[in-house]
């Protein structure tokens, strides 16, 4: 869960783990929730893993109060985040 007051914004990571190796090079996508696309934007749709197996989206939140859900998304992997606007 992630609490953002109008107008501001955060740096969310993303990180895929394996217990072989390091994913790096996979591409991780992103949605947003029809409501929530009215209340947050994400820096970019996809992002490529790093030699870490990081990815990193910005999420601002615009003048909109309420909540927005966002979804990573990578092969058959997915996370859903719930992201409430103040």
């Amino acid at each position: 869960r992630l609490i953002l007051q109008r107008s501001e914004n955060s740096e969310v990571t993303v990180t895929l783990q394996s217990d072989n190796c390091v994913p790096e090079g996979k591409t991780v996508t992103t949605t947003i929730g029809k409501a929530g696309s009215r209340r947050i934007s994400i820096s970019s749709a996809s992002e490529v893993t790093d030699a870490n197996g990081e990815a990193k989206f910005t999420i601002a939140a615009k003048d909109k109060i309420g909540k927005a859900r966002i979804i990573f998304k990578t092969g058959n992997l997915k996370k859903t985040i719930l992201v409430k606007i103040k």
